[in-house]
């Protein structure tokens, strides 16, 4: 069935995509690992519709087809009639890992960015925004508007957005060793977490550390 979607993961990124999907009536079914998990979705779904229909945002009929809309399982055969299949990364696990990356990650946008894939795209160190890109807030944020504020770096046409994502990579690893990247990256996170006298001092350990080791590869060679 083509308006039967299935969703498979966890986390926040799954609530913004089945929200979406159910805003579209799509009916969409949920696989969670937990069957208590399962159950606990499934009432809560209830209990919305039960609400929509206390106060008139929806009619009798409304309400029973939008219950039926949604089901959450915890079995993978829930998704057997699904002519869509959406599975979904654990965006509190990724963001950390972006965050605390060892290299610098890049965000390309193209179009309209929210809920989970916006936190992802916060995590990156480095914006490149298509001109189609748009960016949740009080009303949506343009791709020069977002450059104007300094929430992205680049605002570029649609098109040329993942050549200029590999030009910025490019252009920031050049011919840097890992190891200095490694430790640039290191002090951008302390700067972030650590007082500023303790950042600092951080940073200068990591540069006495760095050129150390680099004046004994000369002297080996």
């Amino acid at each position: 069935m083509d308006n039967h979607i299935a969703v498979i993961g966890a986390g926040r990124m799954r609530i913004s995509i089945i929200d979406f999907l159910l805003s579209k009536g799509f009916k969409v079914t949920a696989i969670t690992r937990m069957p208590g998990q399962a159950e606990n979705l499934n009432g809560k779904w209830k209990k919305t519709v039960s609400r929509q229909l206390k106060y008139g945002a929806a009619t009798e009929d409304q309400a029973a087809d939008r219950e039926n809309s949604y089901f959450a399982s915890s079995k993978m055969e829930s998704i057997s009639h699904a002519g869509i299949i959406i599975e979904t990364v654990n965006e509190d696990i990724e963001v950390k890992r972006i965050e605390e990356s060892p290299v610098p990650v890049v965000a390309a946008i193209n179009g309209a960015c929210f809920g989970g894939g916006l936190e992802l795209a916060l995590a990156c160190h480095i914006w490149v925004l298509g001109q189609s890109a748009m960016l949740p807030s009080s009303e949506y944020i343009t791709a020069d508007k977002a450059v104007e504020i300094g929430l992205a770096h680049y605002a570029i046409p649609r098109l040329e957005v993942l050549d200029k994502a590999f030009d910025v990579l490019h252009q920031m690893l050049g011919n840097k060793s890992v190891k200095a990247i490694n430790y640039i990256m290191k002090s951008v996170l302390a700067g972030r977490r650590m007082d500023r006298k303790s950042a600092l001092e951080l940073e200068a350990e990591l540069v006495v550390e760095l050129v150390e080791s680099q004046y004994n590869k000369r002297k080996i060679a």
